[in-house]
């Protein structure tokens, strides 16, 4: 009985210990979900401390044009659903809705780490989705998709950044030829769930993030022809899809990161020359945790094969950049290579519509990096990152290197296609001279074949008649 007791007394010490250590760090007001789809403002106001005047409108003098998206509570319900809360200064004039949070189930994730281990599990960071639930004024409530509630005694939801549709003419763009599809507003925050006896206890801490502007995603693309495809204009490719960064703070040695994306197929004119582009379906939001050792490359082709962490200098050594995607990784400190496809081109002609070329690929979009683990002065941070949603063009970064297409091959493509065109010239010609030379003797056959026919077809159809005039003449 006393040992009882004395795990009793221990746990609900370690419970104090850990509220105390989070509302010394940042006291926050708290509360929980009063039902699971209640009003935001009626939740928000359960807590005594609430005041609606802090959180003035966008239209307002103190807060003109405030398009942010900001995390000030979460809370879960009784069936284990994880709800955010949001200050939006500009929902009454413009609503805006957030799409997703960057957030880790750890406690391990927003500072220093204790050792050089590599990070797993639910100490990484992931992109969960959002489903607007309630919304009032300023503030809007969301439920996180897809996601239950632990039953551990002490749950932690380490938030670092939060998103939501780009606004054009509002947000600032990428800066280079990538397209951003979401903007990202950092939250910065560390909330622990505690269970009582009384119930569920919220505290919040503020905890270290990464800011990344103005990242760099494309691909590379190399490919091999055979003799025969180099003849019909058909070529393989793998595209190499890697993001060129520079952190907003110092970084010696890039030890981990956390990277989300999406994949879609599609076909350039699928249906003949100029027929848009046809899409698959989506994926749902992919996660891979980079820790260096990864290789991404051409199976069966060592030669070109990637680690998948870099510095922009050595990643820059091993392949050839043009244009606007040299100039983006020679300014960058790093590049995470994450994820080989396929792509193939076929070159088709029509008659009616002419010569045409048909891509059949992936699409890698809704790129972003989650998390990094890092050295910085001999101490290794574990932070999640604030960076925008963002997928690239579709022009690969260096000149499409292809096996074996050199001089060589160029000479014989033409050569086989120049003889191709002088054998179907002189076939025609060919043809034309034996039709005027045997003419005569052409027309003299046909006109004897179609008299025999006719002869024949007459003695066929004048059969009966001979036959019934036999029947007379023996009567007779």
């Amino acid at each position: 009985m006393m040992t009882a007791i004395k795990k009793y007394i221990l746990c609900a010490a370690a419970m104090l210990f850990i509220l105390l250590g989070f509302m010394a760090a940042a006291p926050v007001t708290v509360f929980a979900a009063t039902s699971s789809y209640s009003d935001v403002l009626d939740d928000l106001k359960t807590d005594s401390a609430f005041d609606v005047s802090e959180y003035p409108e966008a239209n307002s003098p103190l807060n003109k044009n405030d398009y942010r998206v900001e995390v000030i509570q979460i809370a879960e319900s009784n069936n284990k659903e994880l709800f955010i809360y949001t200050y939006q200064p500009c929902n009454t004039i413009y609503p805006i809705i957030a799409t997703d949070i960057n957030m880790s189930l750890s406690d391990e994730v927003g500072g220093i780490v204790v050792d050089d281990s590599i990070v797993a599990g639910s100490e990484t960071s992931q992109l969960y989705q959002l489903s607007l639930v309630s919304t009032n004024g300023v503030f809007s409530k969301y439920k996180v998709d897809n996601f239950t509630v632990s039953n551990d005694i002490v749950r932690y939801y380490t938030i670092s950044a939060i998103y939501r549709d780009f606004i054009e003419g509002v947000d600032t763009g990428s800066g280079n030829d990538n397209i951003v599809i979401s903007k990202s507003f950092a939250v910065g925050k560390q909330y622990a769930a505690m269970t009582t006896e009384s119930g569920v206890t919220y505290a919040c801490k503020i905890i270290d993030y990464v800011v990344i502007e103005k990242p760099f995603v494309d691909f590379l693309a190399y490919g091999s022809y055979d003799g025969f495809d180099l003849i019909f204009g058909n070529v393989d490719y793998t595209d190499i899809h890697y993001i060129a960064f520079t952190p907003e703070r110092k970084i010696d040695t890039l030890k981990e990161a956390d990277v989300t994306y999406t994949t879609q197929s599609y076909i350039t004119n699928p249906d003949g020359k100029n027929t848009a582009t046809w899409y698959g379906e989506k994926s749902e939001p992919q996660f891979i945790t980079l820790t260096g050792e990864e290789h991404v490359g051409i199976d069966g082709q060592p030669e070109y094969t990637w680690k998948s962490i870099y510095t922009s200098e050595d990643f820059m050594k091993t392949c050839n950049l043009t244009g606007e995607a040299k100039t983006q990784v020679e300014n960058s400190q790093f590049v995470l290579v994450f994820l080989s496809t396929k792509c193939s081109e076929q070159e088709l002609s029509d008659f009616w519509q002419g010569h045409y070329m048909r891509v059949s690929g992936v699409k890698v979009s809704d790129v972003s990096i989650l998390r990094l683990m890092f050295e910085t002065d001999g101490d290794i941070y574990n932070l999640g990152v604030v960076m925008d949603i963002q997928e690239g063009d579709d022009i690969a970064g260096n000149k499409p290197e292809v096996e074996g297409f050199d001089l060589l091959w160029w000479v014989i493509y033409y050569l086989v296609w120049f003889v191709f065109v002088i054998i179907a010239i002189l076939l025609v010609f060919g043809l034309i001279i034996c039709l005027i030379t045997l003419a005569p003797s052409i027309f003299a056959g046909l006109l004897k074949l179609m008299l025999w026919l006719c002869k024949c077809i007459a003695k066929f159809v004048l059969l009966p008649f001979k036959a019934i005039a036999a029947l007379f003449r023996k009567e007779c």
